[in-house]
């Protein structure tokens, strides 16, 4: 299996459980590393995935870390993908109510 689809599989696992739960901590990339069974640079790789999807913020360095950011509800619609439009109403666009 190529790196990159390990690197996806893991990022849709995370993606998973960080909106799913309203408290959900990111484990340690050592963590990360022993429960899914895969390589530093999967994870990493993972990782980046999540940060460019706006979901967690990388912070390197001895006080590294991942810190998770919550979508709302309309951000959560759009990650998940949802096919699913906001309703405004024809006349809201018009008189700029919206």
């Amino acid at each position: 299996m190529p790196n990159r689809r390990v690197a996806e599989t893991i990022a849709a696992d995370l993606r998973s459980l960080i909106l799913a739960a309203e408290s959900y901590q990111l484990p340690t990339q050592d963590e990360l590393v022993r429960d899914f069974g895969v390589s530093y640079p999967s994870v990493r790789e993972a990782l980046r995935i999540l940060e460019t999807e706006g979901l967690v913020t990388v912070r390197q360095g001895s006080v590294g870390g991942a810190d998770i950011h919550r979508p709302d509800g309309f951000r959560r619609l759009i990650t998940l993908g949802s096919p699913c439009k906001p309703q405004v109403p024809h006349s809201a666009i018009l008189h700029k109510d919206f």
